[in-house]
């Protein structure tokens, strides 16, 4: 974007990267505590595998977006 600053960008990849390994570790603890999870929640893992994949489809795009590469077919 034209008026963004590069720390915007370092800000934005830091804050998709910490969330993203948030949601790995969530997940990790909920896979090694799965037979403690009550009946009807095991959605919690659907979830934190959905995040953890957005995370890093949203670390690739930023990290390309800041290299300037451009997109395939454009």
């Amino acid at each position: 974007m034209p008026g963004e600053t590069k720390r915007e960008k370092d800000d934005s990849l830091v804050a998709v990267s910490t969330g993203t390994v948030i949601w790995l570790i969530v997940g990790g603890v909920l896979l090694v505590l799965r037979e403690r999870i009550p009946q009807g929640s095991e959605w919690w893992l659907g979830t934190c595998a959905v995040a953890v994949i957005s995370g890093v489809g949203g670390i690739l795009y930023l990290r390309r977006r800041r290299r300037g590469t451009p997109r395939a077919g454009a």
